[in-house]
């Protein structure tokens, strides 16, 4: 039987909520799976997850030392887990997952530090949105109900085709910088 903690995402937001909901489906297929306990990320909160993941971390380990993985919906949480079962002696021993596929879980990965990640292909996400942005302001589209988007499950076997996916963005991302410091710089000697 595997026993593991679920480090939900925070119940007061859409993400959260379909995150829990799609795990506990998932649930249902596995009956070997013990759900030893859950916790909340505040993802509102002041408090960066990592923090937290040290945290609830170091709660639940108080009372389930025999964890065999901790799953947390997201990365930046997941990293601070890590960091807590490195302190505790346990890393290696307990797995960990992540979600989002953050350039430092990719590194995670890469190094042994993290099992898992479900990337959020970021970039289809945002086509996407264009896309039903300029519908709903050309008429073309009515009424935007819901749109589900798959994830990638990024592991050591694909981290470097998820790394260069990740380095794609860079270039514009410079590119941008390069213009707003432009910008600045033409903004200020006109001062």
């Amino acid at each position: 039987r595997v026993k593991l903690a679920y480090f939900q995402g925070d119940q007061r937001t859409e993400a959260g909520l379909q995150r829990r909901k799609g795990l506990l489906s998932a649930f249902s297929r596995y009956p070997n799976i013990e759900l030893a306990c859950v916790e909340t990320f505040e993802w509102a909160s002041p408090v960066f997850a990592f923090p937290q993941g040290v945290a609830m971390t170091q709660r639940v380990l108080a009372e389930h030392q025999d964890l065999d993985a901790i799953i947390c919906a997201n990365d930046e949480g997941a990293l601070g887990v890590n960091a807590a079962l490195r302190e505790a002696g346990l890393r290696g021993k307990v797995h960990v997952s992540g979600f989002d596929g953050m350039p430092e879980a990719i590194t995670a990965l890469s190094t042994g530090d993290l099992d898992v990640t479900a990337r959020q292909p970021l970039d289809t996400m945002a086509s996407l949105t264009l896309d039903l942005a300029t519908g709903l302001v050309t008429g073309e589209i009515r009424t935007v109900v819901h749109y589900a988007q798959d994830v990638d499950l990024v592991t050591l076997a694909n981290v470097a085709e998820a790394s260069i996916r990740a380095l794609r963005v860079f270039p514009e991302v410079t590119a941008d910088l390069n213009r707003r410091t432009m910008e600045q710089r033409n903004s200020v000697a006109f001062l």
